[in-house]
């Protein structure tokens, strides 16, 4: 339920990944649903690839492979994709490097709520219950997104608070959890219950 009336159709998508994309998928996103820019929640390196759907020419560049590292960014209203990596930095070895950082800097290179995040994860990765059961590790790492990458998560609501970058997808690989997340925190600042 949306407490002002109901959500507007065709302005805001939810999505996996996309480089598997066919020409007619993409054909699709850019013709019949008119995207204009995809919110790209990807972030570890096996995810990310050179898939025709980030082409410069008809696709949603800048491509992750870096192959338009020379193209000025394109603007809102302009065909394209912004990389919000949600899960940047978590895995274990950079978590304890990130922390490891932080001490031998004195505290100054996290924000309290970062570093407290960083210190709950670890701890919570050191368990190996943590591994084993996937609705807590799940849980465990959307929560710590909200807490270190913060960044990110308002980077991709400064995207959507832009009503030139409509129509809008969003996804990471599989479309459900960092999508899931952007997805709650959307409707929920929409009032949607």
């Amino acid at each position: 339920r949306c407490p002002r009336g109901r959500l507007r159709r065709g302005l805001l998508f939810r999505t996996a990944q996309w480089n598997s994309a066919t020409p007619g998928d993409l054909e699709r996103l850019r013709g019949e649903l008119g995207i204009k820019t995809y919110i790209d929640l990807r972030s570890e390196k096996h995810e990310l690839g050179g898939a025709p759907c980030f082409d410069a020419e008809g696709g949603f560049p800048p491509c992750p492979s870096g192959r338009h590292a020379s193209l000025p960014p394109r603007a809102a209203g302009e065909r394209r994709r912004v990389h919000c990596p949600f899960t940047k930095n978590l895995s274990y070895f950079a978590v304890g490097q990130a922390l490891r950082a932080d001490e031998q800097a004195g505290g100054s290179l996290l924000q309290e709520r970062q570093r407290a995040g960083y210190r709950w994860f670890l701890q919570a990765m050191s368990d190996q219950s943590f591994w084993k059961d996937l609705v807590l590790n799940l849980a465990g790492t959307m929560r710590t997104v909200l807490f270190v990458n913060a960044d990110e998560i308002l980077k991709a609501m400064c995207v959507l608070a832009d009503p030139a970058n409509y129509p809008v997808a969003f996804g990471c690989m599989a479309g459900k959890d960092r999508t899931g997340l952007l997805a709650q925190l959307v409707l929920g600042s929409l009032g949607v219950s």
